[in-house]
């Protein structure tokens, strides 16, 4: 019966024959025998992260690409296990795609508004766009088109512009602050220069 040094060593020559294999030859089947190995140690890995919509085959197929890109990475010379170094990258790699659904998740409650101001801003575009479908300014440009490009603040920002609202009723509706509101005026100005060129 072989001891347990004896097995990791016949575990970390296997990796290295499977590595070799998959560098050498692209080897689809080599490939498939070393996420055979790990499939236990990825499945915990990912069984610690959620991601919305992502199923047990999404974590399985981007640990596959991992393990492809981390076979030729690994150089088996400075003493390293190759699993260890596998875990290690395929936990890193996780968690920038954990990092990066949250960074979109925090855009959209940033740019969140409620429905009534949703509402709101609907109706001021469709009044605008029967009222009057552009706005003179060095050249002409049309008017829902360019609010259509305005985050909620910026078009209540624009609407003080155009003298329709004040600074208070902007404060009050976006909860921004007055600096807030100054660096939106910016941007506002900004964009419409862009639109118009």
């Amino acid at each position: 019966m072989k001891g347990r040094d004896e097995m990791q060593r016949d575990h970390r020559t296997k990796d290295i024959e499977l590595v070799k294999r998959v560098v050498s030859d692209n080897s689809s089947q080599a490939i498939k025998e070393l996420m055979m190995l790990y499939t236990p140690m990825v499945k915990k890995l990912a069984n610690l992260y959620y991601i919305r919509n992502f199923n047990q085959a999404d974590w399985l197929q981007e640990a596959f690409i991992v393990c492809h890109e981390t076979c030729f990475r690994f150089h088996s010379s400075q003493g390293s296990q190759f699993g260890s170094f596998f875990k290690l990258r395929l936990k890193n790699h996780y968690l920038s795609l954990v990092r990066h659904e949250l960074a979109i998740k925090r855009k959209a409650d940033r740019e969140a508004c409620s429905f009534d101001h949703v509402t709101y801003y609907d109706q001021y575009v469709k009044h605008a766009g029967t009222r009057q479908s552009s706005i003179t300014i060095d050249s002409t440009i049309d008017l829902i088109g360019f609010c259509e490009t305005l985050s909620y603040l910026e078009f209540k920002v624009f609407l003080m512009l155009l003298g329709e609202i004040n600074v208070e009723e902007v404060c009050q509706k976006t909860h921004a602050t007055k600096d807030q509101i100054f660096y939106a005026k910016n941007r506002c100005r900004q964009k419409l220069l862009e639109y118009i060129n």
